[in-house]
């Protein structure tokens, strides 16, 4: 079941997490993803530094989105996530209804998995 939100709240959420980083932080953030051309790949300066804050507290090197994916993210990738792993990282993010007559805004859970937690799947080995 999708839950409809309300797009001022949306905007109001939004500023109020990019208020939980510094400007330098902020700068930071997007030196890192302008280093590896990640701007403009759906992903926030203040996403991006959540997602590096959690990868740091569990002692997981690299950076977001280069080495951290969804489930489906790394099977497109010719990886498969190894039994058992657990994903470090679940969030939301706000996907717009592609419908003309509609188009809402509901929230969808996602879940990454770091580097060390995928394998070459066995189909693509060869």
């Amino acid at each position: 079941m999708k839950t409809k939100i309300n797009k001022l709240d949306l905007i109001k959420k939004s500023k109020e997490v990019k208020n939980l980083y510094s400007p330098e932080e902020l700068e930071y953030a997007i030196e890192v993803m302008t280093q590896n051309n990640l701007i403009g790949k759906r992903i926030s300066p203040s996403s991006f530094l959540d997602v590096l804050k959690v990868m740091e507290k569990n002692n997981l090197a690299g950076v977001p989105i280069i080495d951290t994916m969804t489930y489906a993210g790394w099977l497109v990738n010719g990886y498969k996530v190894k039994k058992g792993e657990k994903a470090f990282y679940k969030s939301i993010t706000w996907v717009e209804n592609q419908d003309e007559a509609s188009k809402e805004i509901y929230p969808k859970v996602y879940s990454l998995f770091h580097r060390s937690q995928v394998e070459i799947s066995k189909k693509d080995e060869k």
